[in-house]
């Protein structure tokens, strides 16, 4: 389309020069643009692209409120689909009594994705909404929240025990019909929703219990075993520090699990609250009870094979008590009997998993160990700038303490972390040995309390939650997909299920096709219990935090493959949308781990992988079709 003076276009030619003015600059402007030069012999063209800043998007669907009193309420929402090219510098919280339709300011430049309202009036109802902002300006808000009244009484703390191992009475959950839930408790507000299922705030019938209910969508036989398969390991995971199975209930759709109602929101966000001072010595606390959780369930023989921040959750607001969540990727592990799987959430994987060798219990302590660093420092010890450099960090178990964030540690912290991220994984400190460490071993009177910043601990909260946002899928699912880059047959997009040892991994071949590109049946075992699937069906491993989760794109993803038109990802936050020539902007199906996210198409070279200087063992790719065209862009990741 060729541009003309007029509107809000103006172009002059003074002394030789040619210029371009736009006045009133919209998102719309941003595009690449191509000035021709020609005279009777020849022509010669050049471009430039333009990228418009604006103000981001709303936060991503409405506020949560997770927590209720007589004058409080207690908030969490995601970050904004995207950012208006420049990165989110805060949130405004903003408040209105429910009918009245007159929002006030709560707070301007919140700098976390929670919040707690106070001051409000007692037996009111409230609606909440947000506004995201960046130095560009102030997005339009977000969905008001749920209508919530202060003082409800079903909202009330429980008082919480003085001895916390008598907190529950362990049972054995068997499945019941359907609607019986019905008939034995009431729901009420959405409370946290995930890729297979909604959880809801319910009460007991009979006596005004709080419970939690998690509605999974189960439209077929395969789904509702993979929901058994969880109720069974949940029924062997009677501990404190472990989150509890109830009760559960089948219905001809869905599944229902209902759990212990956890109101005290995940870790890391009740550490970085305003009324919290962060101190080695709550760390100390609450990694004692992460060990206490993993170290109960080795002993049953099961692994998590999910440790990661989201699924730690804390008893009540102002306790210390901690439990462990989200049980839908634990399977049981015989020793005896090595198996190898294919999933976990980038940044807290071992590298076993990544480098598909025998995984062990030792897997979940290097997960316990990233969590301690991020603790301690609000860094992420092996994140690079896109999955495929993350995954190379950790296989080569490089990671350091020089950052000014641990000036205020201790030495036997630090010594705590490099004993668990150790490449071997044999030379691990277990769960128990753990406790024996210096550092977990100290007295009250020992422990470090020096107030500790977490000023970057909210950084990596924020972009956790900006992750989860977007149609962001965790990539090492779909590896078992893209094995040959030089095949150019489109495989199957089989999942490949924990692989008992009597059927070893045998790395493809130039000339052979990969061992997983077709379906795969294998022998099943105790725990590691393998499954065929067909080559048309999407597969996918569930999670309770809504991020856990792994997927197949079914297209012919090989395609053009010796056309370089792969580029690895960037793996850094929405900076910008780039609007081609046409005026069209190209869609994107994002199919990358909960981890990275595409800015555009700038950062798709040729030649982008082979800058990197490291060896790297997966690698984070992107196939971009066509964008005159306007067809999809597809990301996938390949081993």
């Amino acid at each position: 389309q060729e541009i003309v003076t007029g509107g809000r276009y103006e172009v002059k030619t003074e002394e030789g020069i040619t210029s371009l003015t736009i006045h009133d600059v919209v998102q719309a402007d941003c595009d690449k643009y191509t000035i021709v030069v020609r005279n009777i012999h020849a022509a010669h063209a050049a471009f430039a692209s333009l990228a418009v800043g604006s103000a981001p998007e709303p936060p991503a669907d409405k506020p949560n409120h997770s927590e209720v009193t007589a004058d409080s309420v207690t908030l969490s929402w995601y970050g904004p689909t995207y950012d208006g090219g420049s990165v989110v510098t805060g949130y405004t919280v903003e408040a209105c009594k429910s009918g009245q339709h007159e929002w006030y300011t709560l707070i301007n430049g919140c700098h976390s994705t929670s919040y707690i309202a106070r001051g409000l009036e007692k037996n009111c109802q409230y609606e909440f909404r947000v506004r995201a902002q960046n130095v560009h300006g102030v997005s339009e808000p977000s969905k008001p929240s749920t209508p919530v009244t202060t003082s409800d009484p079903v909202d009330e703390e429980e008082p919480e025990p003085e001895d916390h191992e008598t907190a529950f009475a362990p049972l054995n959950v068997e499945i019941e019909p359907g609607n019986l839930f019905d008939k034995k408790y009431s729901m009420h507000e959405e409370v946290g929703k995930g890729r297979f299922g909604i959880v809801y705030r319910v009460t007991e019938k009979a006596n005004g219990t709080r419970r939690a209910a998690k509605i999974i969508k189960s439209r077929n036989a395969r789904e509702k075993e993979k929901v058994r398969e969880e109720i069974d390991i949940m029924n062997s995971l009677r501990h404190p520090k472990l989150l509890q199975l109830l009760a559960a209930y089948e219905q001809q759709r869905e599944m229902v699990m209902v759990m212990e109602y956890i109101s005290g929101g995940e870790l890391f966000e009740r550490v970085v609250a305003d009324d919290f001072a962060l101190t080695e010595r709550d760390c100390i606390l609450f990694v004692r009870q992460i060990c206490e959780g993993v170290d109960y369930m080795h002993k049953n023989l099961i692994v998590h094979l999910d440790l990661k921040p989201e699924n730690i959750l804390c008893v009540r607001r102002t306790s210390h008590q901690i439990k462990l969540i989200d049980f839908g990727l634990a399977r049981r592990f015989n020793p005896e009997d090595p198996c190898r799987v294919l999933f976990g959430t980038p940044e807290f994987i071992a590298p076993e998993i990544i480098n598909y060798e025998p995984i062990g219990f030792s897997s979940d302590m290097w997960s316990v160990g990233v969590i301690c660093y991020v603790l301690l420092s609000g860094l992420s010890p092996f994140m690079g700038d896109n999955d495929a450099e993350t995954f190379a960090n950790i296989t080569l178990a490089e990671f350091d303490f020089d950052d000014d964030a641990f000036s205020a540690i201790t030495d036997d912290a630090k010594d705590f972390i490099t004993s668990l991220l150790i490449q071997q994984k044999e030379k691990r400190l277990t769960a128990k040995e753990c406790f024996n460490h210096p550092w977990l071993a100290q007295t009250e009177a020992d422990m470090n309390k020096v107030v500790l910043s977490t000023d970057k601990l909210k950084k990596f909260i924020i972009r956790r939650k900006w992750q989860k946002t977007g149609n962001a899928i965790r990539a090492l699912g779909r590896m078992a997909n893209l094995t040959n880059r030089r095949s150019s047959q489109p495989s199957s997009p089989t999942r490949l299920s924990p692989l008992p040892e009597n059927h070893p991994h045998t790395p493809p071949s130039s000339s052979s096709q990969s061992p997983i590109s077709t379906p795969t049946t294998l022998s099943k075992t105790k725990g590691c219990a393998p499954v065929t699937r067909p080559s048309s069906s999407i597969v996918s491993e569930r999670s309770d935090s809504g991020i856990s989760e792994c997927s197949f794109n079914i297209e012919e993803n090989n395609q053009n493959v010796g056309n370089n038109q792969f580029g690895i990802t960037n793996g850094r936050a929405v900076t910008g949308r780039n609007v081609l020539k046409s005026g069209k902007t190209p869609s994107l199906d994002w199919q990358s781990s909960v981890d990275s996210a595409v800015c555009d198409d700038d950062y798709i070279s040729k030649n982008s992988f082979g800058s990197s200087p490291r060896k790297i063992s997966r690698e984070a790719l992107i196939h971009a079709k066509s964008a005159v065209a306007d067809t999809r862009m597809n990301a996938h990741s390949r081993i």
